[in-house]
C-alpha cells in the first residue's frame, strides 16, 4: 500500500465521517422543531 492508496483512504473515511455528522445535524434539527411544536401546544405529526 503506498502513500498515496493510504491518502485516499483517509479522505475516504473522513467524507464519510462528514456525511455521518451532517445526517445527525439534520436528525437533530427536525427534533427541535418537533420539540418546538410540542411547546407551542401543536400536535406533531410525525411522533
Amino acid at each position: 500500500m503506498s502513500d498515496k492508496d493510504a491518502l485516499h483512504t483517509s479522505i475516504k473515511q473522513l467524507g464519510k465521517a462528514l456525511r455521518e455528522k451532517q445526517a445527525r445535524l439534520k436528525e437533530g434539527i427536525k427534533t427541535v422543531s418537533a420539540n418546538r411544536r410540542i411547546a407551542k401546544g401543536q400536535p406533531n405529526h410525525r411522533a
